[in-house]
């Protein structure tokens, strides 16, 4: 009998959940959008414990089953404590030779960012999706969200050409954390302009009736609606 979780990512074979396929299918097309076209670079948010991860990991294996792309979900939870640009740079190529099974030429400046995401390292069209961004610090989170933007405004001016020859092949990026707009906000506006906003709202009352339903069936239980205040 499946078991719930709060905690980690939900097993769908082992753990009651949500389907949430509405939720899950905006998301896959706000990041494809067209696979000869450009995709959207998003920011994902919402509290911690909604299912924003266990959501975003569906995505990928989604995406994955199309072949289109390469698609991967990274964490920078590691580098929340990294002081200078060379440390959250190393943290990020560590991150993506660990998720994509290659390695990536060393980059200690900002600027080079954009060769990671070249056809020297990819075949495909990449869609990269970033968990705990906004775990940096907000000094790294506005250098990255700058060449994120120049690298976006970069395939834009190539829009004669198919998404898998242009020079930088991020497709599609989306950067979940907790906040809507991730730190990347400062006196003089926003420097990643060039985002869409997906927020991950709580179960609704008939997603949770949807869970104990299933369990109730399964248990041959039933669960005690009735609110009580004391």
């Amino acid at each position: 009998m499946r078991k719930f979780s709060s905690y980690g990512i939900i097993k769908t074979k082992r753990h009651y959940y949500a389907p949430r396929k509405e939720l899950i299918t905006r998301t896959i097309n706000q990041l494809i959008n067209d696979k000869e076209e450009d995709g959207h670079y998003i920011t994902i948010w919402a509290p911690r414990q909604t299912g924003k991860t266990t959501i975003m990991h569906q995505v990928v294996q989604q995406i994955k089953e199309k072949g289109d792309f390469e698609v991967g979900m990274i964490s920078l939870q590691s580098a929340k404590n990294d002081e200078n640009d060379e440390a959250v740079l190393k943290t990020l190529l560590y991150e993506l030779s660990n998720t994509f099974q290659r390695k990536f030429e060393s980059i200690q400046e900002w600027k080079y960012l954009s060769r990671i995401f070249s056809k020297d390292h990819f075949d495909k069209p990449l869609i990269l999706i970033i968990d705990e961004f906004d775990a940096l610090n907000e000094e790294f989170i506005n250098k990255f969200a700058n060449e994120f933007r120049n690298m976006y405004l970069n395939r834009q001016n190539q829009s004669d050409m198919k998404s898998s020859e242009k020079n930088c092949l991020l497709h599609s990026l989306a950067l979940i954390g907790v906040r809507s707009v991730l730190g990347i906000e400062n006196v003089k506006g926003s420097l990643f302009n060039v985002q869409r906003s997906i927020h991950i709202p709580n179960l609704t009352y008939n997603e949770v009736s949807y869970i104990y339903q299933w369990y109730e069936k399964e248990s041959k239980q039933l669960i005690n609606t009735e609110y009580r205040s004391d």
